[in-house]
């Protein structure tokens, strides 16, 4: 298999970066001869065979040749923008070019007008995989073959602390021992829905709400100057110790409503159940493919679901680190080798 992606950049900060930078260093140990071409990114991984500085389009004559005189039959791209009307130009010239099948990872729905949609039809990839059931169907309905696959964790970095360390972790963190921590990890945008959060710190204003991302626009920064103002706490550095920050907290929340908030599984959701924490999240994505609901595991459609479930908490023993195991980084490799190869 070859692999052409344009995600390699650090830091492996959020999701599609997450899922490439694992998946290929999976790849490797799972299958050796497995090449790896980095466009536009960081040379620096161990495991890029070979790097480009490309336009656009890929269009270079050199870097096709490069391409064509691998012996692998199979091209898997995964782009940065997901499924775009141009990542299937780019997946067809790589095809026109080098005479390989091309199988393209979409990460992120994507949704298309009338005239993408027909010229898409014309050049559809050898097959197209994403992480959910809807873009799935989304993708037949154009008549473009899709197959399903989950996103992963790495439960090496992932897992549930003790309760002498998590009790450490709160002083480190300047957190009230026996407060209730709610934690939301993603960019601070409008798209993640992040309103619910400011009416749930408003109707219970003694639970402790950490947020932990960047800010990108004005917007953006206006937005995450109303969260401090109403008291919540947003950590916007690059933290490299995520695995301490999800086991400090209580509950993990997934407000996403919107397509564009995140790839097409949240991997901070199954960070979360990694580190055995319960979850509150909207039916995005892949979620409700997998995860069925129950006592550590709520669906909500309003930020006062949310809030009725706080109220009726109660000491439970979790089981989401037993959920979690069918998808680690490694299982999600072989399966995806299994349907390139």
């Amino acid at each position: 298999m070859i692999v052409v992606t344009d995600l390699l950049r650090r830091p492996i900060d959020e999701g599609a970066k997450v899922t490439t930078y694992n998946f290929l260093k999976q790849l490797k140990t799972y299958n050796a001869n497995a090449t790896v071409v980095s466009i536009n990114g960081d040379s620096s991984f161990e495991f890029v065979d070979n790097h480009y500085y490309l336009n656009k389009l890929l269009l270079n004559l050199s870097f096709f040749k490069d391409i064509s005189q691998y012996n692998d039959n199979s091209i898997l791209y995964i782009p940065e923008a997901s499924a775009t009307f141009f990542s299937f130009i780019r997946a067809k010239l790589l095809y026109l070019f080098t005479g390989k099948d091309v199988y393209v990872l979409s990460l992120q729905p994507r949704t298309y007008r009338p005239i993408s949609r027909a010229l898409i039809k014309v050049i559809p990839p050898k097959l197209i995989i994403t992480p959910s059931n809807t873009t799935g169907r989304y993708f037949s309905k154009l008549g473009i073959k899709s197959k399903v696959l989950p996103l992963g964790v790495d439960d090496s970095k992932y897992y549930e602390f003790n309760a002498v360390v998590r009790k450490e972790l709160r002083s480190k963190y300047k957190i009230q021992q026996g407060r209730i921590v709610l934690l939301h990890v993603g960019h601070v945008q409008h798209s993640r829905n992040l309103q619910w959060m400011v009416r749930v710190k408003e109707i219970l204003p003694k639970i402790e709400i950490i947020i932990v991302g960047s800010t990108y626009n004005q917007d953006d920064k206006k937005l995450y100057e109303n969260l401090l103002n109403k008291g919540i706490r947003v950590i916007r550095e690059y933290s490299p110790n995520m695995e301490e920050i999800y086991n400090l907290a209580d509950y993990y929340i997934f407000p996403v409503v919107r397509n564009d908030g995140v790839i097409g599984t949240p991997l901070s959701v199954l960070e979360a159940m990694a580190c055995n924490l319960p979850v509150i999240t909207t039916r995005f994505g892949s979620l409700p493919d997998v995860f069925k609901e129950d006592e550590c595991f709520h669906y909500v459609k309003s930020s006062e679901e949310i809030v009725s479930i706080l109220k009726k908490s109660k000491s439970i023993n979790c089981n989401n680190i037993e959920k979690i195991k069918p998808f680690t980084w490694d299982a999600i490799a072989v399966r995806l080798v299994e349907m390139v190869e």
